[in-house]
């Protein structure tokens, strides 16, 4: 069993396509960037 930890659309697309099982658990992060972060 897969689990996608993304609620994307294309991805879940993508592993539909190919026929496998899997349980659509996005995660709860924050990706928010912080401008006083150097790169």
């Amino acid at each position: 069993m897969i689990i996608l930890a993304s609620g994307s659309p294309r991805r879940i697309e993508l592993l539909a396509s190919l026929g496998l099982e899997f349980l659509v658990r996005p995660a709860a992060v924050d990706e928010t960037i912080d401008p006083a972060t150097p790169p």
